[in-house]
């Protein structure tokens, strides 16, 4: 059997690919590493343009963003085949996803109750 993010020839199956086959590594290779700054680099992006930037609203968001977009997309996308060989269990991609997940969409709500949130788009979210 290969090892974690190794392809057949034992060459690294991505760019970014840590080598390494413990049950860590295989899992930090899992967040595509690159990819999740780069997006999360668009939400800091996006906060700067605004005309006050709020650091503990930006916080928070990024970590929904990771959360949600970051680890639970990510453990969901690899139910559907595994091109980097992790070879994670089933049963913790989908553990993962679910609690991620709910972490993120708690962060939402705890945000909507401190005030952060505006009302109006915490309505949006329900149309």
């Amino acid at each position: 059997m290969n090892k974690a993010g190794l392809g057949t020839s034992g060459s690294a199956t991505a760019w970014y690919v840590i080598p390494g086959d413990s049950y860590l590594v295989r899992w930090f290779n899992t967040l595509h590493w690159p990819y999740t700054m780069w997006n999360l680099s668009y939400v800091a992006i996006g906060a700067a343009l605004a005309d006050e930037v709020r650091w503990d609203v930006l916080g928070w968001t990024c970590l929904a963003f990771f959360l949600g977009m970051g680890v639970a997309a990510h453990a969901l996308d690899l139910l559907k085949g595994d091109p980097l060989a992790l070879r994670l269990p089933r049963a913790h991609l989908v553990v993962v996803a679910v609690v991620s997940l709910a972490l993120a969409a708690l962060v939402g709500v705890m945000n909507i109750v401190w005030g952060n949130v505006p009302a109006e788009m915490a309505l949006g979210i329900l149309f």
